[in-house]
């Protein structure tokens, strides 16, 4: 049984480590390849017959989450996957009930000790656990790196705040808003250098899934410049790619450029600052955002862009400026309302937003500034 002070979602695991097959009746051979624990519970199973991601989370995200849905269930927690690679859908099925059925057995002894002595603070120093995540399919892996989870910039339409909050309710802490809370992890620095010495040597990817990396917190913890920093001591051979909101990424630019490979990346969705003002409440202003990017690229890195999800604007205008400050972008379409809703339908922007929840709209806006963009020189992936 897990011990109070110790306890992380690893432990609904039981005996299961990276390495470890997962053997069914009539399934074909899986070993777990990589366990992420960043805003919740995702394992990667690599087998002949195709790679497949599973997700655990509580049972009522799905009323927050509607990319969630359960497969196979305990009681307390879904069990979905996706396909890397392995269309079957019965095989996913089979091995969403063989992880459920395995984390039952010690599933209420887990949720006990999660519960006890977490705190209230809605800022906390954490650790435990794993810090590299493996990710992407076998043919085109990469390390996922997550400094903190939850983010104080608190943008609403973030994917990533259903599960997140959930995984809080079920561990016992107070409810907090999307934008109110973050976990730091305080022992990621001496994680990381001890991972390394054993890692595969593949691009390594501050992933702003469920944070970003130079949020507000970053100013005092500075636990993104310490991983960093290790990186450059062990002279990490592959690119370290960095994907952020803030201006704040400036003051290491020096350490990005210390770096045999980096790429540093700004998500730049719209030139409205109106309404990013009201999505992105505490990121930087687009302004902000691009002089960064001008910065950075004259320092000698390798700039990006991120468009995700396309909002209102003209296309061709956000093209102009973003040729002027990066190489490359990537454009996608909104994943969700989640917590904008209120914005999308009732507030000083509902008029601007009237139409881009619609996929339509989005699918069209998509293409269109994918050819603005290539207009311009840059090069979309």
């Amino acid at each position: 049984m897990p011990g109070s002070q110790t306890t992380s979602l690893l432990d609904f695991l039981g005996d299961w480590r990276v390495g470890t097959a997962i053997d069914a009746p009539g399934l074909p051979a899986h070993v777990l390849r990589s366990v992420s624990t960043s805003g919740g519970l995702a394992l990667w199973l690599a087998g002949d017959a195709g790679d497949v991601r599973i997700d655990v989370f509580p049972l009522g995200t799905q009323a927050q989450d509607a990319s969630q849905r359960a497969v196979a269930s305990t009681q307390a927690l879904g069990v979905s996957y996706r396909s890397l690679g392995a269309p079957d859908p019965g095989l996913g099925k089979a091995l969403c009930e063989a992880v459920a059925h395995h984390i039952a057995r010690d599933e209420a002894a887990v949720i006990a000790a999660l519960q006890r002595n977490q705190g209230t603070q809605r800022i906390r120093d954490v650790g435990g656990g794993p810090l590299l995540t493996l990710m992407g399919p076998t043919d085109d892996p990469f390390w996922a790196l997550d400094p903190y989870v939850g983010c104080t910039i608190g943008c609403q339409f973030c994917y990533a705040q259903g599960r997140a909050q959930s995984w809080r309710k079920l561990a016992g802490l107070p409810d907090a808003r999307w934008g109110s809370w973050v976990d730091a992890r305080a022992d990621a620095p001496e994680v990381l250098a001890r991972e390394l010495r054993t890692a595969a040597r593949l691009p390594i990817k501050f992933s702003p899934i469920v944070s970003d990396p130079y949020q507000p917190l970053e100013r005092s913890r500075r636990v993104t410049r310490r991983c960093l920093e290790v990186l450059v001591e062990q002279d990490w051979p592959e690119p370290v790619v960095v994907l952020t909101r803030s201006a704040l990424v400036l003051e290491d630019a020096g350490l990005l450029g210390r770096l045999r490979s980096s790429w540093v990346g700004m998500s730049v969705p719209t030139l409205d600052e109106g309404l990013l003002s009201v999505l992105e409440p505490a990121a930087s202003s687009i302004a902000e955002r691009l002089e960064t990017l001008r910065q950075l690229r004259a320092a000698g890195l390798r700039t990006f862009a991120v468009v995700q999800p396309v909002l209102p604007g003209d296309p061709q205008e956000l093209a102009a400026a973003l040729g002027a400050v990066v190489g490359s972008a990537s454009v996608d379409t909104l994943a969700g309302v989640y917590g904008a809703r209120q914005a999308f339908e009732f507030g000083a922007a509902a008029g601007v937003l009237a139409d881009a929840r619609d996929p339509g709209w989005q699918q069209r806006q998509l293409v269109a500034t994918v050819g603005a963009l290539r207009s311009v020189g840059v090069e979309v992936w």
